[in-house]
């Protein structure tokens, strides 16, 4: 162990020992006391990687390496080993509460401790904090914490409060039939549920805060809290403790998160931590100035109150963070100052102090149908000549008013001078971003960075139907970034692009029921029949020779089951007699309500009823959502054949992905498959698939119900027109050794799929390419898949041969933040159309095959399956396929300009287009 940290952990203990503000108010100085000085390393957690803590570190030697850190003293060994091991993230704790109360024995909070008057405060506070249920919605349960400001009234994030209501401001709110929500108290350690109240009304879903206030009956026994309208001190940080309930969340790495919160979740927690000064960030497509803390949170907790260990008043309401960085709350101080939140009747010390703020302008927004401006917003000033007709004078210290048909009013920051052309200090990319973002018109869904091959660009991100016309009258440049007008992709369409929000993500996937073999995922290295094969050709050729080996048992996992002669093979086989077969499926594959089924379609659930009757079948729909099987998706591809063969794909039972061959041809997508032969990978994936089934009707699967009726869209026809221009015969190899690893999700929390990836990515000496529909990759994500792409760009800058294809549409973003993070996208990434692959080849030796997409909750917490095979033949096979691909493909910044799809309208899609379920879309 080196002392190479040393000097820069010092630094920071140094800074921190001037500024850490104890509970009474005094400064903790260079204090002596073991708490302060242990406070003071543990406050740089996160700037630093976590590593195991040994069980006999003391609190001694803890406290005897502080003082030597900060006095740049030389660490021997063990000692250097603790400076780096105490920076921790389990060093912000989170604490069971119990009984309205808590026990905390942690060296850096012994003045929270019992008989302390801080946690006297705290306890004081903690029953008027409660879970916010959604007993109604089904893929979310719960949506996160809320607690009382006044009488009959309680607070929590306005993101929160659309899980079930709509509207904003404080007219025309409404709660969304069917979800009936309600606050729970309790939901504490021994996981006791009180009663819940139901929620009145709605009174306010606050325009600029994340903030939204619900009235309620009869909360006796639960006291409004007291907002205290304090200034936040970067220079003094507050100890503080927030009140919430955290949920595993799968964009932070689970590890961490089972380190912290000790694998409970869902349950109400005590996280102390500091409350330290502001940052400008992103809410809602708006810059507000937020408090920053930095107490263990997780998806849950949104919606929390951040209280004052000195008085025990709110001092914050947390809303959202960004992992191994800050979290982020609206500073109580602000929210006092809006009078309409006083009159509201929150709870306020000294009854607040009514003021002018950013906030105004967007309570008028509500009002009326103008666009909010910029005036008293925070702004940064700027560096370059901004060309405008006029400049407009408003208080906050200048504007410029660029007139062009979509008006735009951004502050520049700078004082009006009458002149027509400005030159201000350089905006960094973001800041141009916020500037630009504040006054759209309604062509424009969003402003966001975009890449134009050569450099940074802003994009308008606009709607499809006026696309046109945005064009025409954008501006060429604005802050120095060329502006580029893109078509909004269906999420920006329907308003469903969030960042760095914070949601419930717990799945109930039990992995202590498949900790012995066959659920294990061991390397089998045996004889064994491998058929490789790619679609689209081939894809429904091969899935029927696999269904004609079945006798006496098939046992299958799918995400979409659509395609009508995909059903009749099955049914083939079901009425030749002899057959059990059992079938777990997503909820994508039920009837949609919105009527029959679509040309090469049929009908699931009087087909499946009549099977049930007439034959030895099963079938389950998985419970989705928060607390169900899995988060987002049951998007697993395999079919198991008398406990002996294995049908495993990246391709669903669909039309696109199992089209029928017509002429000797077919066109659909490119899919990569596998068949094998080998009784033990067969068992596994049987007792796994079994386990499904068995743990779905547990948490209230069925077998048949129609779907709500989905939003359509209209998506262009070339998704399924397009054909690879090289047809490759399947690979069939029998008669010798083959190593295979089988790979799922969720297991371990996505633990197996993301290490194995990784073993598979960080060797690569020479060559890497990887095909997949997207990397849903977004700033300042963390877990899995942030590791897998930071390794994947690594790797990019190890060798020269790293290449990447992904499917054309909606995958602007992704590209755009590959390359922020540092992938060169103009060498490394092509698109194509049709591409539903998820594959990786390293080295022509190695290849992963399966269904996992690079999503947060695809490589954590969905249901998806791979075979990752160290096989040389089996690898160059599918090198082959890429190969063919990257020939065909073309470069990934035409990305932005690819025909849109759109939210359908009118009785029919426009020519050119094809109608179908956003579901269908998404998984196609």
């Amino acid at each position: 162990m080196t002392n190479a940290k040393s000097p820069s952990i010092g630094a920071h203990l140094r800074q921190l020992l001037g500024r850490v503000q104890n509970v009474d108010g005094t400064p903790g100085v260079m204090a002596e006391s073991t708490a302060t000085l242990a406070e003071a390393a543990y406050h740089v957690a996160g700037r630093y990687e976590p590593h195991d803590v040994p069980s006999d570190i003391s609190a001694d030697e803890i406290t005897n390496v502080a003082r030597k850190a900060v006095a740049d003293e030389p660490l021997d060994e063990r000692e250097g080993f603790i400076a780096e091991a105490i920076i921790l993230p389990d060093l912000r704790p989170a604490i069971d509460i119990i009984g309205g109360d808590f026990t905390i024995d942690h060296p850096a909070w012994r003045d929270y401790g019992a008989d302390t008057p801080a946690h006297a405060n705290f306890v004081q506070a903690i029953p008027s904090v409660g879970r916010i249920e959604l007993p109604g919605n089904p893929g979310v349960p719960y949506g996160g914490t809320g607690f009382v400001v006044g009488e009959g009234l309680l607070m929590t994030n306005r993101h929160v409060a659309q899980l079930f209501a709509s509207g904003l401001g404080v007219d025309g709110l409404q709660f969304i039939s069917g979800i009936d929500p309600a606050v729970d108290f309790l939901r504490e350690l021994d996981n006791q549920a009180g009663t819940p109240f139901a929620f009145r009304k709605i009174r306010m879903i606050h325009p600029y805060f994340d903030m939204a206030l619900v009235e309620i009956e009869g909360l006796e026994g639960h006291a409004p809290l007291w907002l205290e309208p304090v200034e936040l001190d970067a220079a003094r940080p507050r100890r503080i403790a927030v009140v919430g309930y955290p949920a595993f969340d799968p964009r932070n790495r689970a590890d961490v998160q089972d380190k912290v919160f000790r694998g409970v979740y869902n349950i109400k927690r005590f996280q102390p931590g500091l409350l330290a000064g502001r940052r400008n960030v992103d809410s809602f497509g708006k810059m507000m100035s937020a408090g920053c803390h930095d107490s263990s949170t997780l998806g849950g907790n949104s919606g929390s109150l951040v209280l004052s260990a000195e008085t025990g008043d709110v001092v914050g309401l947390h809303f959202a963070g960004i992992y191994k960085d800050s979290n982020f709350a609206v500073p109580a101080v602000d929210l006092a100052r809006d009078g309409r939140i006083i009159d509201a009747g929150v709870n306020i010390r000294g009854g607040g102090h009514r003021s002018d703020g950013p906030w105004e302008q967007w309570w008028r927004n509500v009002a009326t149908p103008e666009r909010p401006t910029t005036a008293g917003v925070p702004s940064t000033p700027a560096a370059v000549a901004v060309q405008a007709p006029a400049a407009v004078h408003v208080p906050d210290g200048g504007a410029v008013t660029i007139s062009i048909p979509l008006q735009i009013t951004v502050s520049l920051g700078v004082p009006d001078t009458g002149s027509a052309a400005q030159t201000v200090e350089a905006l960094s990319l973001d800041e141009a971003i916020a500037r630009l973002s504040q006054a759209l018109p309604d062509d424009v869904v969003r402003v966001k960075p975009g890449f134009n091959g050569r450099t940074d660009v802003l994009v308008l991100a606009a709607r499809p139907e006026r696309f046109e016309v945005v064009r025409a009258s954008a501006p060429a440049a604005f802050a120095g970034y060329p502006v580029d007008v893109r078509y909004a992709t269906i999420d920006e369409q329907l308003g469903l692009t969030v960042d760095q929000l914070e949601v419930p993500g717990t799945i109930a996937y039990d992995d202590a029921r498949r900790a012995k073999a066959p659920f294990l995922f061991d390397p089998v290295e045996e004889e064994m029949t491998v058929i490789a094969h790619v679609g689209p050709e081939e894809s429904f050729p091969m899935l029927q020779e696999f269904l004609g080996k079945v006798q006496t048992t098939l046992t299958s996992s799918m995400y979409q089951f659509f395609a009508a002669h995909v059903m009749e093979a099955v049914k083939e086989r079901l009425d030749a007699g002899g057959l059990t077969m059992k079938i777990v499926l997503d909820p994508a594959t039920r009837d949609s309500g919105d009527g029959g089924p679509k040309d090469g379609e049929f009908r699931r659930d009087t087909t499946f009823e009549k099977w049930r009757d007439d034959f030895a079948f099963t079938n389950v729909y998985v419970p989705v959502g928060n607390g169900k099987l899995v988060t987002r998706a049951y998007h697993i591809k395999v079919s198991v054949a008398d406990s002996q063969w294995v049908w495993l794909s990246s391709g669903n039972w669909t039309r696109s992905s199992q089209p029928k061959p017509v002429d000797g041809g077919a066109r659909g997508n490119r899919e990569w498959h596998i068949v094998l032969e080998n009784r033990k990978l067969a068992r596994m994936f049987e007792a796994h698939i079994n386990a499904d089934f068995d743990q779905c009707g547990e948490l209230g699967g069925g077998e048949e119900a129609i779907a709500p009726v989905e939003i359509m869209v209209d998506v262009p026809e070339e998704i399924f027109l397009e054909a690879p221009v090289e047809r490759l015969q399947p690979l069939r190899i029998t008669g010798r050794n083959v190593k295979v690893q089988p790979v799922l999700t969720p297991d371990r929390r996505g633990r197996v799929y993301t290490d194995a990836v990784l073993s598979l990515i960080r060797p690569a000496r020479r060559q890497l390419v990887f095909q997949n529909q997207y990397i849903k990759i977004r700033k300042d994500m963390a877990g899995n898949l942030d590791e897998l792409v930071e390794a994947l760009i690594a790797k990019s800058k190890e060798i020269a041969d790293l290449r990447i294809i992904l499917r054309a549409g909606d995958v602007d973003d992704d590209i755009t933040e590959l390359r922020r993070r540092g992938l060169d996208v103009a060498r490394c990434v092509r698109i194509i159309t049709n591409t539903h692959t998820k594959g990786i080849v390293a080295d022509g030796q190695r290849v992963l095959v399966g269904s996992q997409n690079w999503s947060d909750q695809a490589v954590s917490t969905n249901r998806d399956a791979s075979l990752l095979f160290d096989d040389a033949e089996i690898a160059a096979y599918f090198l082959k396929a890429f190969e063919i691909d990257w020939a065909r493909a073309r470069p990934a910044v035409a990305a932005g300009v690819e025909k849109p799809a759109l939210i359908a309208q009118g009785a029919a899609p426009p020519p050119g287009y094809v109608r179908m379920p956003l579901s269908e879309y998404y998984g196609r």
